[in-house]
């Protein structure tokens, strides 16, 4: 087997698992968000769409709350959500370059 084979499982590995503690960190950024506005709507979590389980791509958030509980969340999920998208661009680049 060579390296290529061998690399890009454990990396789609690596990012699904990334991407379900992404989840859990917008799980819980709109559970905040929820305690301190009724009307908030907003997803930054999972999905369950007619009865399919999927995630919510991490893109940034952007919000100027005071609160250091939701500002803690919120830097937690842009973090997480910054590493996810340089680790598909190493990917892509990693593809490009060993095939």
């Amino acid at each position: 087997m060579d390296f290529a084979s061998e690399f890009f499982p454990l990396f789609i590995i690596y990012l699904a698992i990334l991407l379900a503690i992404i989840g859990f960190k917008g799980f819980h950024y709109d559970q905040l968000k929820k305690g301190k506005d009724r009307n908030y709507k907003k997803n930054h979590s999972f999905l369950i769409h007619q009865g399919r389980f999927g995630t919510v791509m991490p893109f940034p958030i952007k919000d100027n709350s005071k609160d250091p509980k939701i500002k803690k969340a919120l830097k937690q999920y842009n973090h997480l959500a910054f590493i996810f998208w340089v680790s598909i661009i190493v990917l892509i680049i990693a593809y490009i370059i060993l095939n």
